[in-house]
Protein backbone atom coordinates (compact mmCIF):
# COMPACT_ATOMS: atom_id res chain seq x y z
CA UNK A 1 0.00 0.00 0.00
CA UNK A 2 1.24 3.61 -1.05
CA UNK A 3 1.41 5.88 1.74
CA UNK A 4 0.29 8.92 1.20
CA UNK A 5 1.25 12.52 2.42
CA UNK A 6 -1.51 15.33 3.74
CA UNK A 7 -3.56 16.76 1.12
CA UNK A 8 -4.36 20.39 2.95
CA UNK A 9 -7.07 21.29 0.39
CA UNK A 10 -9.15 18.12 0.48
CA UNK A 11 -8.89 18.23 4.70
CA UNK A 12 -9.88 22.60 4.34
CA UNK A 13 -12.98 21.02 2.28
CA UNK A 14 -13.81 18.12 4.68
CA UNK A 15 -13.94 20.96 8.14
CA UNK A 16 -16.05 23.12 5.71
CA UNK A 17 -14.10 26.21 4.83
CA UNK A 18 -15.70 27.62 2.21
CA UNK A 19 -16.36 31.37 0.69
CA UNK A 20 -16.31 34.37 2.60
CA UNK A 21 -14.79 32.89 5.91
CA UNK A 22 -12.00 34.16 7.85
CA UNK A 23 -8.92 32.00 8.47
CA UNK A 24 -5.52 32.42 10.30
CA UNK A 25 -2.75 30.15 10.08
CA UNK A 26 -0.28 29.68 12.25
CA UNK A 27 3.78 29.08 11.29
CA UNK A 28 2.69 29.30 7.69
CA UNK A 29 5.87 28.22 6.24
CA UNK A 30 5.87 27.24 2.32
CA UNK A 31 2.10 28.07 2.45
CA UNK A 32 1.00 24.58 2.14
CA UNK A 33 -2.17 26.07 4.10
CA UNK A 34 -2.50 29.33 3.33
CA UNK A 35 -2.99 29.34 -1.14
CA UNK A 36 -5.47 26.46 -0.56
CA UNK A 37 -7.22 28.41 2.05
CA UNK A 38 -6.96 31.09 0.06
CA UNK A 39 -8.83 30.01 -2.64
CA UNK A 40 -11.26 28.32 -0.72
CA UNK A 41 -12.77 31.34 1.05
CA UNK A 42 -12.48 33.64 -2.08
CA UNK A 43 -12.15 37.32 -2.83
CA UNK A 44 -14.80 37.87 0.13
CA UNK A 45 -12.81 35.92 2.94
CA UNK A 46 -9.23 36.29 4.16
CA UNK A 47 -6.51 34.32 5.37
CA UNK A 48 -3.45 35.80 7.62
CA UNK A 49 -0.43 33.78 6.95
CA UNK A 50 1.87 33.83 9.89
CA UNK A 51 5.18 32.99 10.68
CA UNK A 52 9.09 33.83 12.88
CA UNK A 53 10.91 33.40 9.82
CA UNK A 54 11.27 35.88 7.01
CA UNK A 55 12.21 33.23 4.31
CA UNK A 56 9.25 31.23 4.83
CA UNK A 57 6.87 34.77 4.58
CA UNK A 58 8.70 34.80 1.53
CA UNK A 59 8.25 32.03 -0.38
CA UNK A 60 4.65 32.06 0.43
CA UNK A 61 4.79 35.62 -0.78
CA UNK A 62 6.04 34.55 -4.04
CA UNK A 63 3.08 32.09 -4.25
CA UNK A 64 0.46 34.19 -2.94
CA UNK A 65 1.77 36.52 -6.11
CA UNK A 66 1.87 33.78 -8.81
CA UNK A 67 -1.92 32.96 -8.35
CA UNK A 68 -2.91 36.72 -7.77
CA UNK A 69 -3.95 36.36 -4.36
CA UNK A 70 -5.48 39.38 -2.60
CA UNK A 71 -6.96 37.69 0.19
CA UNK A 72 -3.75 36.73 2.05
CA UNK A 73 -2.32 38.72 4.79
CA UNK A 74 1.25 37.85 5.66
CA UNK A 75 2.34 38.89 9.06
CA UNK A 76 5.79 37.88 10.68
CA UNK A 77 4.99 36.75 14.22
CA UNK A 78 5.91 34.65 17.24
CA UNK A 79 2.88 33.15 17.85
CA UNK A 80 4.51 32.22 21.85
CA UNK A 81 3.80 36.13 22.51
CA UNK A 82 0.22 36.35 22.76
CA UNK A 83 0.77 40.30 23.41
CA UNK A 84 2.08 40.51 19.61
CA UNK A 85 -1.12 38.99 17.48
CA UNK A 86 -2.54 41.57 15.64
CA UNK A 87 -5.32 40.23 14.26
CA UNK A 88 -8.84 41.56 15.62
CA UNK A 89 -10.63 39.64 18.84
CA UNK A 90 -12.89 36.88 17.65
CA UNK A 91 -12.48 37.79 14.16
CA UNK A 92 -11.09 34.31 12.74
CA UNK A 93 -13.81 31.70 11.79
CA UNK A 94 -10.91 29.06 11.80
CA UNK A 95 -7.20 28.76 12.85
CA UNK A 96 -4.67 26.04 10.98
CA UNK A 97 -1.72 24.77 13.17
CA UNK A 98 0.33 22.49 11.33
CA UNK A 99 3.58 20.91 11.57
CA UNK A 100 4.28 23.49 14.40
CA UNK A 101 3.82 22.43 18.15
CA UNK A 102 6.57 20.25 18.20
CA UNK A 103 8.65 23.76 17.73
CA UNK A 104 6.99 25.58 20.50
CA UNK A 105 8.95 25.99 23.83
CA UNK A 106 5.31 27.12 25.30
CA UNK A 107 2.99 25.12 23.40
CA UNK A 108 -0.52 26.47 25.30
CA UNK A 109 0.32 29.92 24.28
CA UNK A 110 -0.29 28.67 20.25
CA UNK A 111 -3.64 27.79 21.72
CA UNK A 112 -4.43 30.61 23.80
CA UNK A 113 -3.40 32.98 21.08
CA UNK A 114 -5.72 31.28 18.84
CA UNK A 115 -8.87 31.66 21.45
CA UNK A 116 -7.94 35.42 21.54
CA UNK A 117 -8.62 35.45 17.48
CA UNK A 118 -11.08 32.93 17.14
CA UNK A 119 -15.12 33.65 17.04
CA UNK A 120 -17.44 32.08 19.68
CA UNK A 121 -17.90 29.78 17.32
CA UNK A 122 -14.57 28.98 16.05
CA UNK A 123 -12.79 26.22 15.22
CA UNK A 124 -8.82 25.03 15.26
CA UNK A 125 -7.47 22.46 12.68
CA UNK A 126 -4.29 20.71 14.63
CA UNK A 127 -2.05 19.05 12.33
CA UNK A 128 1.16 17.24 13.10
CA UNK A 129 3.66 13.88 12.43
CA UNK A 130 2.19 10.77 13.68
CA UNK A 131 5.64 9.68 15.79
CA UNK A 132 5.00 6.35 14.34
CA UNK A 133 5.33 7.65 10.65
CA UNK A 134 9.08 7.21 10.93
CA UNK A 135 9.18 11.07 9.29
CA UNK A 136 9.60 15.03 10.82
CA UNK A 137 11.56 15.88 13.29
CA UNK A 138 12.61 13.68 16.46
CA UNK A 139 10.41 11.16 18.30
CA UNK A 140 11.16 12.94 21.70
CA UNK A 141 9.81 16.69 20.08
CA UNK A 142 6.11 15.52 18.39
CA UNK A 143 3.49 15.68 21.01
CA UNK A 144 1.02 12.83 20.73
CA UNK A 145 -2.84 13.28 20.22
CA UNK A 146 -3.66 12.46 23.77
CA UNK A 147 -1.01 15.53 25.02
CA UNK A 148 -2.30 17.86 21.92
CA UNK A 149 -5.93 17.04 23.46
CA UNK A 150 -5.05 17.90 27.12
CA UNK A 151 -3.64 21.48 26.24
CA UNK A 152 -6.47 22.15 24.23
CA UNK A 153 -8.88 21.25 26.32
CA UNK A 154 -6.92 23.10 29.12
CA UNK A 155 -7.45 26.33 27.25
CA UNK A 156 -11.24 25.73 26.78
CA UNK A 157 -11.35 23.86 23.36
CA UNK A 158 -13.20 20.55 22.77
CA UNK A 159 -12.84 18.02 20.66
CA UNK A 160 -14.52 17.41 18.02
CA UNK A 161 -13.07 14.80 15.98
CA UNK A 162 -10.06 13.24 13.90
CA UNK A 163 -9.27 14.09 10.24
CA UNK A 164 -7.79 12.02 8.09
CA UNK A 165 -4.25 13.33 7.67
CA UNK A 166 -2.57 11.11 5.15
CA UNK A 167 -0.10 8.51 7.01
CA UNK A 168 2.66 10.10 8.39
CA UNK A 169 0.43 13.05 10.56
CA UNK A 170 -2.54 13.36 12.54
CA UNK A 171 -5.03 15.92 12.30
CA UNK A 172 -7.60 17.02 15.29
CA UNK A 173 -10.21 19.02 14.85
CA UNK A 174 -11.62 21.25 17.99
CA UNK A 175 -14.28 23.57 19.03
CA UNK A 176 -14.36 26.43 21.56
CA UNK A 177 -16.66 24.98 24.68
Amino acid sequence: MKKLFIKPESVLIDIGIKKGMIIADFGCGAGAWTIPAAFLVGNTGKVYALDILDHMLEVTASKVKKFNLENVQLIKIDIELPEKIKIKKESCDFVIISNILFQLKDKESAFVNAKKILKKDGNILVVDWQSEAGLGPNKDLQLKIEDVKKIAEKQGFKMDREIDAGHFHYGLLFKLK
